[in-house]
């Protein structure tokens, strides 16, 4: 015992175990080692053996068994080597474990040499499909099926489909025999017998078709139902030899009975018929006895064959003589019958009516049949009269009588509106010779002898300048014949007093365009416009033909604007006008005809538009065009001592006078407005040029003008203008400017740098005249400006030659470049913020005109000034000898704040300069970058004033003026000359008429062709 302690101590401490010897009933085989030991081996007698054998609590071996053979008797399952005691641990040892897939074949037992015993040839688990038996027996443990075999005598499996049915029961037909045979009954039961296609039988599972007869006795049918036994025309059986079902013959009757008349009284109805043989009865016979009537009662009845009345005979026929005769729709007739409609004309004469003509007034009824059509005709109007009321009128309203309606109706009368003629004694004017017999508001147009609508404020009217008529009844209203001339348009809105009126004008039709014909449609000028009137006219050109028109260009006479704005009579209480072409249609065109190359220009003088004292004009969407050719005319006739801005301009605003750009009155209709020719090259485009665009004027006491514009969409321009060879903008005394949307000023430059103008067109004719001059006391903002391509001056600053002072500028976000100079200042105030000025001779002067100083702010502040690259070979007299460049300069005594600047030199570089500024010193402690006295020189003052520079920084703008001339390099022995454009030649200018070629010398410096 204790040995055994030890040994069990030994294995759970997990000790090495040496081989053990030891005799027993334990069988060979193995013993698995516990965790972290070695498996040992069993010998058969009972030795077990192993190396550094150990257990641990919790290890597995295998189960140690006992040592009987096998078919010894036994009681349990570990007393046999084997393991298995018989078939529940019990009887002999059997050599493996007995198992079946059928429980009616398991074993018994196990024999006497271990052996399962199963039983043999014992039935299971059979089945039956289809009529075929399929019988298992037990083999060896397993159910075995064997080879299927017919049901014996045509049977079926029974129900369970375990096996073949023992009998079949008649009741079941053909339910329990194979296909194609019926239980047939027997005595004391049935037999499976074979079935029939044709041929007697008694019930229907006897038959193939499982239809014996109609009702399961007879012969075999082949169809497989005779549905129609309807007698005497329906199916009692089938054909012992086809199987067909037989019907009624078609000489059997079917039907009797009286003949009868449909209810259209014209067909008859024979109802004896027989059976047709397909199991149905014929339907009855109906014919047709037109002409004649159907008689039900005539005889058996039948169909008529003369005829006494109308009734005699059938539709759409009548009794004529005795014979049955076709009615008549629509003609002649002498009787009712005789029309299908049964309505021959009034009273039984006259023409057939296509239907009955009814009527709910005696006075109102037909008078006969219309012959063509057989419309009815009713009396109608004033000549059939009915009822009880007469006419009778008051004021504008008409009582009518009561008259038939020429529908067989006397309905209750109504009124009628006279306008716009007034009442009569009784009844509504139809003319007119005075405007008493005019609904009130009316007018009469004595000419025509009619009355017109009076034209409300807000109306609408229309001209036409080739289609209309001045002499035309109502003219310009809608409805009616437009108007031919503007100038009668604005006498109606006049006559009528009515405010904001829209003028169409166009030609040949509304929404066409062309040139506005003067001469032949006797259009006066100027055209007054006033009333508040918007006149909308899309490509129409106004362009006067002067000579056409009487003015020969050689005389003082003023040439007359084209449009005057102005208070049109002293009714006219607003003074103000609206002139408009449409984003979709195009652009209104003033002072230019449609086709621009033709040259046809506004006159000598006067504008092409001008805004007296006191009135407004608002304008979008607009070509304007100003005249150059005014100082040709003034030259040859020897009137060209003096000039004034005014001459040819495109816009005069006088002074008290207001123009705002970009809107219509009401700011529906926005737009850019041109003025001037824009874009093309100097020889196409010079004989178009203008010469001044905006003439705003003075009274020089306390008058002057208002300019300014819509705020339009972000890269909109209010105003664009180009090629005035005067000046774009002449500003007098008292002015006040505000453009505010984007102003362009001059022609694109086909690159940014110096002389890259196509050409200068602004001021070239007189090259010290600027493209703004302020001149006075002016008060004026530009926002976003670009003025480019100017012959002199971008602006241009003086003090009040009346003693009024000096102008005020504030521009901001400006790009001005290609001009003299950007900014010139010698009296007056401006302030430059985020702008750039580059690319000019000078970008700045500060100057004093002996009285006066300028003063120029350019200290941009957050958003800074970038004031750059000047030479002068932008200069349009270069080559007579220019002085150096400068982009600030300040000639006077006092400061120039130019703080907060971007320059084209670091420090940025200071000058001071005697006045023709070739001898200059460098002010800067860290020295100059650039040298005195030579093109682009920075802040440059001569007086003893200075410029401050703080919070300067450098620019990268490439300042290199180009070696180009007008894109190309001159020839050897060539120079480039800039006057009008860039051109190489031999001269530096024209001198005399030797270097002009087929034309002759006009003087400054340009050759006339």
């Amino acid at each position: 015992m204790k040995s055994l302690y030890i040994l069990l101590t030994l294995l759970i401490a997990g000790c090495p175990i040496n081989t053990v010897v030891g005799s027993g009933n334990i069988r060979s085989g193995t013993i698995a080692g516990g965790t972290g030991g070695v498996a040992g081996s069993t010998t058969a007698a009972g030795q077990t053996s192993g190396s550094n054998m150990s257990a641990s609590a919790g290890s597995s071996g295998t189960t140690t068994r006992g040592g009987l053979a096998d078919g010894k008797p036994c009681t349990a399952n570990d007393l046999c080597e084997s393991g298995v005691c018989g078939l529940d641990g019990s009887g002999n040892c059997c050599t493996v474990s007995c198992k079946t897939d059928d429980a009616l074949c398991a074993a018994s037992a196990c024999d006497t040499q271990g052996a399962c015993t199963y039983p043999g040839g014992k039935a299971c688990n059979s089945s039956c499909q289809y009529g075929l038996f399929t019988g298992s027996v037990c083999n060896n443990g397993a159910c075995a099926p064997q080879k299927p075999v017919q049901c014996p005598m045509n049977l079926v499996c029974n129900a369970a489909g375990t096996a073949c049915a023992g009998t079949c029961d008649p009741a079941n037909g053909t339910a329990d025999c194979s296909l194609g045979w019926y239980c047939a009954s027997i005595a004391g039961g049935g037999v499976c017998t074979p079935q029939i296609s044709l041929g007697p039988c008694a019930v229907n599972a006897e038959c193939m078709s499982n239809v014996c007869g109609v009702t399961g006795t007879g012969h075999c049918c082949t169809q497989t139902d005779c549905t129609n036994t309807t007698v005497p025309c329906g199916t009692s059986d089938c054909d012992n030899e086809t199987g067909e079902c037989t019907f009624g013959s078609p000489t059997t009757s079917c039907d009797t009975g009286p003949i009868t008349c449909l209810a259209d009284n014209q067909t008859k109805v024979d109802p004896n018929t027989s059976c047709d043989g397909m199991g149905d009865c014929v339907p009855p016979i109906m014919t047709n006895c037109s002409p004649y009537a159907c008689e039900a009662g005539n005889g058996d009845g039948g169909c008529r064959s003369d005829c006494s009345t109308l009734a005699d005979c059938a539709k759409d026929f009548y009794c004529l003589g005795g014979s049955c005769v076709p009615q008549s729709a629509i003609g002649a007739c002498t009787e009712n019958d005789a029309c299908i409609s049964l309505q021959c004309g009034a009273s039984g004469t006259g023409s057939c009516c296509f239907n009955a003509c009814g009527s709910t007034d005696p006075s109102c009824g037909i008078t006969d049949c219309d012959a063509n059509d057989g419309s009815c005709i009713y009396p109608s109007g004033l000549s059939a009269p009915c009822g009880t009321i007469l006419v009778s009128c008051s004021g504008i309203t008409q009582q009518n009588p009561s008259v038939c309606d020429g529908l067989g109706n006397c309905p209750p009368p109504g009124t009628t509106n006279c306008s716009p003629f007034a009442c009569g004694a009784t009844a509504c004017n139809t003319t007119c010779t005075k405007t008493t017999e005019c609904a009130p508001g009316d007018v009469c147009d004595t000419s025509a002898k009619l009355c017109c609508p009076t034209l409300q404020s807000g109306g609408t009217l229309n001209v036409d300048n080739q289609n209309g008529s001045d002499t035309a009844a109502c003219c310009g209203n809608p409805g009616y014949t437009e108007c031919q001339t503007l100038g009668m348009a604005m006498s109606i809105i006049d006559a009528a007093q009515a405010s904001n009126v829209t003028i169409n004008a166009y030609i040949n039709g509304l929404g066409n365009g062309g040139d506005w014909n003067y001469s032949t449609s006797g259009e006066s000028i100027p055209v007054t416009l006033g009333w508040g009137v918007e006149l909308v006219a899309p490509t129409v050109a106004f362009a006067p033909n002067w000579f056409n028109l009487g003015y020969n260009g050689y005389t003082e006479q003023a040439y007359p604007e084209i449009f005057d704005i102005n208070f049109y009579s002293s009714n006219d209480t607003l003074g103000y006008a609206s002139i408009v072409g449409t984003v979709a249609g195009g652009p209104v065109q003033v002072g230019a005809s449609s086709d621009i190359n033709t040259g046809v220009y506004d006159s000598i003088n006067n504008a092409a538009i001008q805004v007296e004292n006191g009135a407004r004009l608002y304008i979008a969407n607009a070509n304007v065009y100003s005249n150059w050719e005014n100082e040709y005319y003034l030259t040859y006739d020897g009137y060209y001592s003096s000039f004034s801005p005014q001459e040819g301009a495109a816009f005069v605003v006088a002074p008290g006078g207001h123009l705002t750009l970009g809107q219509d009155q009401t700011a529906a209709n926005t737009g850019t407005v041109t003025v001037g020719v824009i874009g093309g090259s100097a020889n196409e485009m010079q004989s178009q040029w203008g010469w001044t665009g905006i003439a705003c004027q003075s009274d020089y006491l306390s008058l002057g003008c208002t300019i300014d514009d819509a705020i339009l969409p972000a890269g909109m321009s209010s105003l664009i203008m180009a090629s005035q060879t005067y000046q774009d903008i002449d500003a007098e005394d008292f002015a006040n400017i505000t453009l505010s949307s984007a102003p362009n000023f001059g022609v694109t430059p086909s690159a940014t740098g110096f002389r890259m103008c196509p050409y200068k067109g602004e001021s070239y004719y007189h090259s010290g005249n600027p493209a703004i001059l302020l001149n006075g006391s002016v008060t004026m903002t530009l926002t976003n400006p670009i003025i480019q391509c100017v012959e002199g001056d971008a602006i241009h600053m003086n003090t009040s030659s009346h003693g009024n002072g000096s102008p005020t500028l504030t521009i901001s976000g400006a790009t001005i470049q290609n001009s003299e100079r950007a900014l010139y200042a010698s009296a007056g105030t401006a302030t430059v913020t985020g702008s750039t000025f580059w690319y000019n001779y000078n970008n700045v002067e500060v100057d004093t005109d002996g009285t006066n100083n300028g003063t120029i702010n350019l200290n941009g502040g957050a958003t800074g000034n970038t004031i750059v690259c000047t030479s002068s070979e932008e200069s349009y007299d270069y080559y007579s000898g220019e002085t150096p460049s400068t982009n600030v300069l300040n000639t006077t005594t006092t400061v120039v704040d130019a703080s907060n600047v971007s320059w084209d030199t670091s420090a940025p570089d200071q000058f001071s300069c005697d006045s023709a500024l070739t001898s200059c010193t460098c002010e800067i402690a860290a020295g100059c970058t650039n040298a005195g006295g030579v093109d682009d020189m920075d802040a440059v003052y001569t007086n003893g004033g200075t410029i401050t520079t703080t919070g300067n920084s450098l620019n990268a703008a490439d300042c290199t003026p180009p070696t180009l001339c007008n894109g190309s390099v001159c020839p050897s022995g060539e120079s480039c000359c800039n006057y009008i454009f860039e051109y190489c030649s031999n001269y530096y200018s024209c001198t005399n008429s030797e270097y002009c070629p087929g034309g002759f010398y006009e003087g400054y410096d340009y050759c006339d062709e």
